[in-house]
């Protein structure tokens, strides 16, 4: 189970290339290291199973998360080739995307998070650890390339499979049922993510102009 990381948040333009280079380091490295030490051990076995934590943030971008998202979107590109190449070993992967979790690091993330980011964040609620280790677990147990918490997990875990792995009929067949339906859903969710920005940046030039 790959799931260290860490998080940080700002808008683009305050976010230094050194920082991009940590999360990456933090978030993908790790899972390229820990995954490069097991999975020669896994083979010979016959099977295993491979679980790398992403983030809903790793399924779509959130204002101030141009650094963490683009690390965890990268670990969706990881597991989708590892799934391709050692499925004919009976080696599963199962990529979960958590939302925000009750934890001491969200905490901590929380004490620099831009107001806005936070915001956009919390639509999909806040987890315990608990309910979000269950997920993991079953995302393990049956073999699903993408393992979801909550109802907007689910949704976007349908709207996002593209083109990915599919290890048992009834994600995929989940996914061709709702894939429109939550398609138009996701529509109102961008709406009002614009519709927060715009008054964000509206309210930071009359506070600019001000000073």
């Amino acid at each position: 189970v790959n799931c260290a990381g860490t998080s940080s948040s700002a808008e683009f333009v305050d976010t230094s290339s050194d920082e991009f280079v940590r999360l990456y380091a933090a978030n993908v490295l790790t899972a390229v290291h820990a995954t490069k030490a097991t999975l020669p051990l896994m083979r010979p076995r016959g099977g295993g199973r491979i679980c790398i934590i992403s983030s809903q943030a790793g399924q779509t971008g959130i204002w101030g998360f141009s650094a963490y998202s683009a690390s965890k979107f990268a670990l969706r590109g990881f597991a989708e080739v590892l799934q391709m190449e050692n499925k004919p070993y009976n080696i599963y992967v199962s990529v979960n995307f958590p939302p925000d979790t009750d934890t001491p690091g969200f905490e901590h993330e929380n004490l620099t998070k831009p107001e806005l980011t936070r915001l956009l964040s919390e639509t999909s609620g806040l987890f315990k650890p608990d309910q979000v280790a269950d997920a993991v677990l079953r995302g393990i147990t049956r073999a699903t390339f993408q393992s979801s918490v909550g109802i907007d997990g689910f949704m976007l875990s349908n709207l996002t499979a593209g083109m990915s792995p599919f290890n048992n009929l009834w994600e995929v067949t989940l996914q061709v049922l709702f894939a429109s339906l939550f398609r138009f859903i996701s529509l109102f969710y961008v709406a009002d993510f614009d519709s927060r920005v715009k008054a964000y940046h509206v309210k930071q030039q009359q506070q600019q102009q001000q000073r």
